[in-house]
């Protein structure tokens, strides 16, 4: 493999892979990128280097510039060539807090922006069997923003009654602190569970990932003291923009 090529930690390029080789591509360039192997104001070498180096053809090499151009990172100027406009800088870890204190502790004191992508009246995604239902629930579906970066996308459900009492507070504020806010709202129990997994179509688009990168996924929970599901929530998060330190016993 030549040296430009191996420059990338990605997955070996191959026509028998899953993914279109252009897809692949785009993903290498982009994983170089975001290591600091190329920064800002850097030439990529020609187009034809390039099909020659990953041995490909030009258009296929075109394809995958073009989706980088569209993240942002790069940029096509006639006569001089693909330009980095991009530089990565690793984003300070988002702590994954295990209790409800530290959550609103933390949010308290570092409050991301937020953008809804939608909202409705839908059912959790949920199987009642510690918990009841209400009737109804109004879901949003948000992404929490960091520097400018997507780092997380949560689609939250609660009681739509609890909602509609108080839907200036929840439409403009982080959930979470408005919920344990309300002086009506007696809180019980609340409870989360972590899976990693590859990101699906969707949460690779919102958050602008390569598809099938990895994400933290967790499920949250929280209950009155009727056993009632007063909030659920869905939380993916970049697997880069988060991490879980945990206390061994001894």
């Amino acid at each position: 493999m030549s040296q430009l090529a191996a420059k990338s930690n990605a997955i070996a390029i191959s026509a028998a892979g899953p993914l279109p080789l252009y897809y692949q591509l785009y993903e290498t360039l982009r994983s170089q990128i975001l290591d600091g192997i190329w920064t800002n104001g850097d030439f990529f070498p020609p187009i034809t280097v390039l099909a020659s180096e990953f041995n490909m053809a030009t258009v296929t090499v075109r394809q995958a510039l073009s989706l980088l151009q569209k993240d942002g990172l790069v940029n096509s100027q006639r006569g001089r060539g693909t330009v980095i406009t991009s530089s990565f800088t690793a984003p300070q870890p988002f702590q994954l807090e295990s209790t409800v204190t530290e959550i609103l502790d933390l949010y308290a004191e570092d409050s991301p922006e937020v953008e809804t992508i939608d909202e409705g009246v839908r059912m959790p995604p949920v199987i009642a069997n510690d918990f009841r239902l209400f009737s109804s629930y109004f879901f949003i579906k948000r992404a929490h923003i960091r520097n400018g970066e997507r780092y997380c996308l949560i689609t939250l459900f609660l009681a739509e009654a609890i909602f509609r009492n108080n839907e200036n507070e929840f439409r403009n504020n982080l959930a979470l602190p408005v919920l344990f806010s309300l002086d009506n709202i007696d809180i019980k129990r609340a409870w989360q569970s972590l899976k990693l997994e590859k990101a699906d179509h969707s949460t690779s688009t919102i958050l602008k990932l390569p598809g099938g990168d990895p994400i933290a996924h967790v499920t949250r929970y929280i209950t009155n003291t009727m056993n009632e599901l007063v909030y659920f929530a869905d939380v993916r998060y970049r697997a880069d923009a988060i991490q879980y330190n945990m206390e061994l016993k001894i």
